[in-house]
């Protein structure tokens, strides 16, 4: 008989923008919901990644739709549009479709010459609170002097020297340091760009929501019950505890794919126990060699973990148990 010290509809373990984005869903379709997080700081390597995402067929395409043909990867057709328009409808997250941003590898069949890659727009973190010194850092080389935030836009003229940049690197200077009340918290700039404005937008959202998150929460193993995962063992701030999850387990954590103990853990006779779902690095691998775009991972996590808490929720409406989500979203 397991003791269980926690309970929650859908447990989702890792703090990345896949994670926060099934945990909001999850909230939002009805389902309690817990996130935890291994380290000290949420964000994952989307906070220290440049935020983009790879969506095509979307909302922010004007008028360069894409068709099924012209995409491999179905569920980035069925459901990548969907989860964006679900982000900018019902949580801060905003991005804007680049134009002149092609695939990588647009030359192939089904390539496009831009609005595919959707960069997250500016977020002033000051709405975080303290909350925002948990956020992981980006990387010192993606900004001014090592310290001032810019956009892709801006970086790019900075960097080429364009017509302009003085001014413009007068502007990031006087932007970070009238910031008063961020200049008091600490020496990080509360302008938050490309990944971190991404994450702090979803952070953001969940504290709207009072979505938990539980930092220095590390998974040790997951508990089966009935031939289901039925919950999951970890260890927060040095404590054990069991946490029982009614309708399921979304791993979002990069390495799953990486571990074969814990992949064969979840297996019985070679068939899938119902009620887990992984997605980050283990969807984007799959993916990555069937999106022109290339490396998607952060918007092929952030379309699965939609998708997961879309299936969970459907799932434990009909009172039977969860199921994997394929390649093409079925």
């Amino acid at each position: 008989m397991i003791r269980w010290e926690e309970c929650c509809d859908v447990l989702v373990i890792g703090a990345g923008a896949g994670g926060m984005a099934a945990a909001l869903r999850a909230h939002d379709l009805g389902l309690d919901t817990l996130l935890i997080e291994k380290s000290e700081q949420y964000g994952g390597s989307s906070a220290v990644s440049g935020g983009a995402i790879w969506i095509p067929d979307s909302h922010r395409t004007l008028g360069a739709r894409d068709t099924a043909a012209e995409v491999v990867a179905e569920a980035y057709v069925e459901h990548g549009h969907a989860m964006l328009e679900y982000l900018e409808r019902d949580t801060r997250v905003r991005f804007e479709a680049q134009a002149q941003f092609p695939d990588d590898s647009a030359q192939l069949s089904g390539g496009k010459p831009g609005y595919r890659l959707m960069d997250p727009q500016p977020f002033n973190a000051a709405a975080l609170g303290e909350d925002f010194l948990r956020m992981r850092e980006p990387s010192p080389g993606t900004l001014l002097m090592g310290r001032m935030a810019m956009t892709v836009k801006e970086a790019r003229v900075l960097l080429c020297r364009s017509r302009g940049w003085p001014g413009l690197a007068a502007k990031v200077l006087w932007r970070y340091w009238r910031d008063r009340g961020g200049r008091k918290l600490s020496r990080r700039d509360r302008f938050l760009t490309q990944g971190s404005a991404l994450v702090g937008a979803l952070r953001c959202s969940l504290l709207d929501r009072a979505v938990p998150l539980w930092l220095n929460c590390q998974l040790a193993q997951l508990l089966i019950v009935d031939d289901r995962i039925g919950g999951a063992r970890v260890r927060r701030d040095g404590q054990w505890l069991n946490i029982k999850t009614r309708h399921g387990v979304i791993i979002a954590a990069g390495g799953f794919e990486g571990n074969q103990a814990m992949r064969l853990q979840p297996h019985q006779d070679g068939q899938p126990i119902l009620g887990l779902y992984a997605i980050g690095n283990s969807a984007a691998s799959m993916l990555r060699c069937t999106c022109p775009g290339g490396d998607a991972t952060v918007g092929s996590a952030m379309t699965f973990g939609f998708l997961a808490a879309n299936h969970i929720r459907e799932n434990s409406q009909q009172r039977r148990g969860s199921r994997a989500v394929a390649r093409n979203g079925r």
